[in-house]
């Protein structure tokens, strides 16, 4: 949305194809965590200067790797984000992502391990505790949090402490079964309940049309280049309307 924004206002003509029917991508999801809901001004601020500078929109639209071959354009720029990262666990359930938990898929167990304590890992926690869930998050550094600015990170640990979410670090997973995960932590050997379990050990660039990277008509941008902030996605789409 970023790039076409700034690349209509230089005076290109520029038409946008969205797999999903509506626009924002990932800010659709990380508007809802609690104290999120600003987040969503950014989609409507975004769409209002597509319609100012004429952009072409077009919803319900997935590309495939030969159409966008195809296409009759003088540039594609290539933006179709990231996709949550996997791995694998001894486990007899089937884990949520924590993409998943926050376009609506809420777990039915009462008791939830969340594994990962990043940023995404802490606000879904938050997320579900405040839904009545019993909430437990496993991180496997020292310390969760990594990478969130010291005064949100300080205020949503707080909230957490509040909302009796369970935190632990330096944890292992080694298997899932019956109700229980097990793990080690600092050498010892802990066994949590759990009914439903939420991984959120962070995001890969989608590589759907990777082969096109090299050629000159193609530009990348955003998480499908290297995963990082909205914040920066949106810097990059609008320093690209800089060379184009």
């Amino acid at each position: 949305m970023s790039a076409a924004k700034y690349l209509a206002k230089k005076g290109h003509n520029v038409t946008l194809f969205e797999k999903e029917d509506k626009l924002g991508g990932q800010l659709n999801v990380a508007k809802v965590p609690p104290h999120k809901e600003e987040i969503g001004k950014v989609t409507e601020y975004l769409e209002n200067e597509l319609k100012k500078y004429n952009v072409k929109v077009h919803l319900n639209k997935k590309i495939s790797l030969q159409e966008i071959k195809e296409m009759p354009y003088d540039k594609i720029v290539i933006a179709t984000g990231s996709k949550p990262a996997k791995i694998n666990l001894d486990a007899d359930i089937n884990p949520y992502t924590a993409v998943e938990v926050l376009e609506g898929n809420i777990p039915k167990g009462k008791d939830i391990a969340i594994i990962g304590g990043g940023l995404t890992g802490l606000e879904t926690a938050e997320y579900l505790s405040k839904k009545g869930k019993n909430v437990t998050v496993l991180e496997m550094k020292e310390e969760v949090g990594e990478n969130i600015y010291p005064m949100i990170k300080k205020l949503l640990l707080n909230r957490l402490k509040e909302l009796k979410v369970n935190i632990i670090t330096n944890a292992s997973i080694k298997k899932i079964s019956g109700g229980k995960l097990m793990y080690t932590s600092n050498d010892t050997y802990k066994v949590v309940k759990v009914d439903d379990v939420v991984l959120a050990v962070g995001n890969l660039p989608d590589t759907e049309f990777e082969e096109l990277k090299n050629e000159d008509r193609y530009y990348f941008i955003g998480d499908c280049k290297t995963v990082a902030s909205a914040v920066e996605a949106i810097r990059d789409g609008a320093e690209l309307s800089l060379i184009i």
